[in-house]
């Protein structure tokens, strides 16, 4: 079987920065959960929520920690053990608030 080739377009660093995310829910009503990040990048995060949100959804962020908050769109739901994990693509973010993200990524990652 072929290898996959990486598509990414960033490297991405572990991090365990909590963030609170805000969804539109199905029924129109807002939603939001706080949980920890897994890894981020220049182009986006990764969490873990118990919680499934659609595939192209905007939803709105804050990393607690660092007061760095902005837009981001649903890129990836994948179903684990211990609920969803969530693909997320930052938004219009500028290149100055996104050098921020070493605030984030306390651990660099492999690769």
């Amino acid at each position: 079987m072929a290898k996959r080739q990486n598509l990414r377009r960033h490297d991405r660093a572990s991090s365990a920065a909590k963030v609170e995310i805000g969804w539109g829910g199905e029924t129109g009503c807002p939603r939001s959960t706080v949980t920890a990040c897994r890894d981020v990048s220049p182009g986006g995060f990764r969490v873990v929520t118990r919680d499934a949100i659609p595939m192209h959804s905007r939803v709105q962020f804050r990393f607690i920690s660092a007061n760095f908050r902005g837009s981001a769109s649903v890129r990836a739901v994948r179903t684990v053990r211990e609920g969803y994990e969530i693909g997320l693509e930052f938004s219009g973010m500028e290149q100055s608030e996104l050098a921020r993200l070493n605030l984030l990524a306390p651990v660099a990652a492999a690769n």
